[in-house]
């Protein structure tokens, strides 16, 4: 509900629709230039064993089979003309023992040919051109995805940055008094300033990551059913890591903002104080007194690094597992119908 506050006070329904399109559409695209790739790499495959084996695909409509020929001819396309010829070198005997009538005059005749009775395979020009499609779309989705979430979230930052200046500037002193300068700067320049920078970026980068687990998780799905089975042992772990590091990340977050405070007031109230700091030569205590301030804020601030760096570690180490596990598959089930466009997918 928090989050939806801050999107709908920058932007209107309408534009929260369209953010959501974007965000959808550029990870659809992206899983689909993924799995095109595959689809891809395993057409060649195919085709490089058919032509590994000297046949074509639809063999049904000839007298025999090209296996035995093709192992004794050489066949070279000369320069490509209106009316190229091909030349043959082959044994003697060798068209009549095989029955085969050589009829193609042209290089592309035999080349339609063989597009013709490819069983329904794509050209690698068709695919070049569908993936490169899919690539261009992608950029295109990812731009306009990000040009519209950062004109949300500035919105949202400036609007929410004007209400707080004039609730301040409308507060009845009562409010000062309870509260010192060190904490209403704390307040405008780190938090307004997390909003301002890293929540955009780290709110994009989360989303991000969420709709590319599900767009891996689909296309697992799709190459191999049975990895599925992994996830909801894998989803529990990250629940239970979830839950683990934000129960502890809040209490050293809100111990750092705790350490923090001091250190803002105390350069207030140096600075308000110079002249009276200068003439009672107070300046090495009052030097002592920001070093242990600073030293408590940045041991908070540096626990806060840890806990969020040791957290990465055990997310990092919960997904080689998954991948371990998604890779040995294909070794120990032998499916034979498995690609290796499948596996590297």
């Amino acid at each position: 509900m928090l989050y939806w506050n801050y999107f709908r006070s920058g932007s209107s329904i309408c534009t929260l629709v369209l953010l959501a399109s974007l965000l959808i559409m550029s990870q659809v695209i992206t899983s689909a230039s993924d799995y095109w790739l595959t689809f891809w790499t395993n057409q060649e495959e195919i085709q490089r064993a058919l032509r590994r084996n000297n046949t074509l695909s639809d063999n049904s409509s000839l007298p025999f089979s090209f296996g035995n020929l093709f192992d004794d001819i050489d066949l070279s396309l000369e320069n490509k003309t209106s009316e190229s010829n091909i030349n043959v070198t082959m044994p003697p005997n060798l068209l009549e023992e095989s029955g085969f009538n050589l009829t193609f005059l042209d290089d592309t005749d035999l080349i339609d040919y063989i597009e013709a009775t490819n069983g329904g395979m794509l050209t690698q020009r068709v695919a070049i051109y569908v993936y490169s499609a899919l690539i261009l779309g992608c950029i295109a989705f990812m731009i306009m995805r990000s040009i519209l979430f950062f004109r949300v979230c500035m919105s949202a930052s400036r609007i929410m940055h004007d209400t707080m200046f004039s609730k301040v500037l409308g507060t009845p002193m009562r409010f000062f008094h309870l509260n010192n300068a060190g904490r209403i700067l704390n307040r405008f320049s780190k938090d307004m300033g997390a909003v301002d920078e890293l929540l955009p970026r780290n709110m994009l980068e989360a989303l991000q990551i969420f709709l590319v687990t599900i767009g891996i998780f689909v296309m697992i799905g799709i190459v191999n059913p049975w990895i599925m089975l992994l996830i909801f042992p894998i989803g529990v772990m990250f629940f239970r890591l979830r839950t683990l590091y934000l129960r502890t990340a809040q209490n050293i977050k809100r111990l750092e903002g705790v350490t923090r405070s001091p250190v803002f007031g105390h350069v207030a109230s140096t600075f308000s104080g110079l002249p009276t700091i200068r003439s009672a030569k107070a300046q090495s205590r009052l030097m002592h007194q920001f070093d242990q301030l600073q030293d408590g804020h940045t041991s908070a601030w540096y626990l806060s690094i840890a806990a969020t760096n040791a957290f990465g570690l055990w997310l990092d180490a919960i997904c080689v597992i998954f991948v371990a596990c998604v890779t040995f598959s294909f070794l120990i089930l032998e499916n034979e119908n498995t690609f290796s466009g499948s596996v590297g997918l």
